[in-house]
């Protein structure tokens, strides 16, 4: 991630439809920094797995997807910029140590809630309607890959720590020794 609000997206989407195409590139995706916890973490024993489980839910506010777009709809074109909005995005993450192995690890991670999605134009002029027609297929495509980006994001800190842990408890647990 380029800082902590804003991941800078390298792929490009081209969508062809039957009376033209939209074409998005230069991506970024913001507001991420409005990550905060949800509701209360829960930690658990369960004593027939020897193993201790905190779960919680991470939520961002309000996610921006943000693409410049060019549409060629017959022999005319349009650029312009198109800004997905994905709004309360909630992820559920489950962290398991297994108490025997001593060792920590992801059990899961879901969206318990994938945020509602709006999309809005800007520059499209006369392919305005065109491109209305055009937002069911862009919304659903644009939602995924907002889902599919943010699950990234979150499970490389999420691996680090998981790992930093499991590195920590093997120093103090299992030392090597050289000699």
């Amino acid at each position: 991630m380029s800082n902590h609000s804003t991941e800078n997206l390298l792929d490009e989407f081209l969508f062809q439809f039957s009376i033209g195409q939209v074409n998005l590139t230069e991506g970024n995706l913001t507001n991420l920094a409005t990550i905060e916890r949800y509701h209360n973490a829960t930690l658990s024993y369960d004593s027939d797995n020897d193993t201790l489980a905190l779960e919680f839910i991470l939520r961002w506010e309000d996610i921006e997807l943000s693409y410049k777009f060019h549409s060629q709809v017959e022999l005319i074109s349009s650029t312009g910029h198109v800004v997905a909005k994905v709004e309360h995005l909630k992820i559920h993450l489950k962290l398991v140590a297994d108490l025997e192995l001593v060792h920590l690890e992801e059990d899961s991670m879901d969206f318990n809630q994938t945020g509602a999605i709006t999309l809005t134009y800007t520059g499209v002029g006369l392919l305005d309607y065109i491109l209305d027609a055009m937002s069911d297929t862009l919304t659903a495509v644009l939602h995924n890959y907002v889902l599919e980006k943010v699950r990234e994001i979150v499970m490389d800190p999420v691996d680090d720590v998981i790992d930093a842990v499991n590195d920590f408890l093997d120093d103090i647990l299992r030392p090597t020794t050289t000699g």
